[in-house]
C-alpha cells in the first residue's frame, strides 16, 4: 500500500500546473523513472533474488564467525557489521603465514645439517633442532637466577645462523649474561683433520 500511495505522491507532483493528459502521461512516466517505481518486473524480481541470495550468504558468513551454541571464532561483535571480522581474519593469516615461514626456514634448516646449542659461559646445556628451542632453555635457565630483568638476544652477526647472546637491559646499558645459542654443524662422519 505504501508503494501505491508513494506512486499517487510522485504523479500529482507531476501533474501539478499540467493540463494537457499527454503531457501529463509525459511528467508522470518521467517522475515514476526518476523515482525508481517504473521498474521491469522480471529486473526487479531478479533484483530482490540477487538481495536475498546476498542476506543469505551473509547470514552464511555470520554462522561460520560465531556458530551457535559454540565459542565465536573471532574477538569482535558481528550482529551488525562483518567487515571488521574479516578484516581481523585477513590480519590473522597474514600473522600465521608469517610464523609458518619462519618456522619452516628452521625445519628446513635443521635438516640440512645444523642444529642449536645453548651454552652457559662454554658448558653445553642441550642441542636442539631450533634456535627458539636452544634460545627457551637459556631463557628459563637465566630466569631461575633473575626473574624480573627483560631479557633481550644480541646477535654476534647479521644473518639467521648467526650465534647469539642473551644479555639483559640495565638502567642505562646492555649486560650479557653469558648464555648463548650457538649453530652446531652435523657431521655425517668422523674427519680428524677436523677442528674439534
Amino acid at each position: 500500500m505504501s508503494l501505491i500511495n508513494d506512486a499517487q505522491n510522485v504523479m500529482a507532483a507531476a501533474f501539478l500546473g499540467c493540463s494537457d493528459p499527454a503531457q501529463r502521461l509525459r511528467y508522470a512516466a518521467v517522475a515514476l523513472s526518476q523515482a525508481e517505481m517504473l521498474r521491469d518486473p522480471v529486473h526487479a524480481e531478479q533484483q530482490r533474488r540477487e538481495l536475498r541470495d546476498l542476506r543469505n550468504d551473509l547470514l552464511n558468513v555470520r554462522g561460520h564467525l560465531s556458530p551457535n551454541g559454540e565459542p565465536r571464532r573471532v574477538p569482535m561483535d558481528i550482529s551488525e557489521r562483518v567487515a571488521p571480522a574479516v578484516e581481523w581474519l585477513v590480519a590473522e593469516v597474514d600473522r600465521m603465514r608469517t610464523a609458518l615461514i619462519a618456522a619452516d626456514k628452521e625445519l628446513q634448516q635443521a635438516a640440512l645439517g645444523s642444529v642449536w646449542r645453548a651454552e652457559h659461559e662454554g658448558i653445553p646445556l642441550g642441542t636442539y633442532r631450533t634456535k627458539a628451542a636452544a634460545r627457551d632453555h637459556c631463557e628459563q635457565s637465566m630466569r631461575q637466577v633473575e626473574p624480573s630483568v627483560t631479557l633481550t638476544w644480541v646477535p654476534d652477526f647479521s644473518g639467521d645462523d648467526s650465534p647469539e647472546d642473551l644479555c639483559f637491559v640495565a638502567v642505562e646499558d646492555v649486560l650479557c649474561t653469558g648464555y648463548v645459542v650457538v649453530p652446531v654443524e652435523i657431521q655425517d662422519s668422523y674427519d680428524p683433520d677436523a677442528d674439534e
